[in-house]
């Protein structure tokens, strides 16, 4: 059909678009309060309090509080985190303290988070690069890729409102 070379797929239960970011976080949330063994995350930009459920639609609920509960009852994370070029210009976005924050959810949990960043630009001969695949991988079974980063500024809806109530 159309000169591809790919065969026609059918509709699949087994696959999803997510356009805004109230639809996908919500789904990201279900999956990982379903997590049982482990969560894989890359992005560009983690920010651990991001809230990933917001009222009226219920309880809200961070990231960071989500992944707490799993690593509590003993789900192991990992996080590839992009490690910006230099840290003093970002105020609010420093990967160091999102690392150190999201280490911390190991201290009282059955599971354990580890968090690897990229080497220092400098050092690694690599002066403006960046990596921005967005990845979430619950289980080994269930995988968001592309999207969008999981830190403020994505949450969105399809009437998008210019006013966040």
């Amino acid at each position: 059909r159309h000169g591809s070379f790919a065969p026609r797929r059918e509709r699949s239960a087994r696959a999803a678009f997510y356009v805004g970011g109230r639809e996908y976080f919500g789904a990201l949330l279900a999956a990982i309060r379903g997590a049982r063994r482990s969560i894989f995350l890359a992005d560009w930009r983690i920010y651990p309090p991001l809230l990933l459920k917001r009222a009226p639609d219920g309880a809200p609920a961070s990231l960071e509080a989500a992944l707490a509960a799993r690593v509590a009852e003993g789900v192991d994370v990992y996080v590839l985190l992009y490690r910006e070029f230099s840290e003093s210009l970002q105020a609010k976005h420093r990967s160091g303290d999102h690392a150190r924050s999201l280490r911390a959810l190991s201290r009282d949990g059955r599971g354990r988070v580890y968090v690897l960043r990229h080497p220092r630009h400098l050092s690694a001969g690599q002066v403006f690069w960046s990596h921005h695949e967005k990845v979430c991988v619950v289980d080994q079974r269930v995988a968001f890729v592309g999207g969008m980063d999981l830190c403020e500024g994505r949450y969105d809806d399809l009437a998008h409102g210019l006013r966040d109530d």
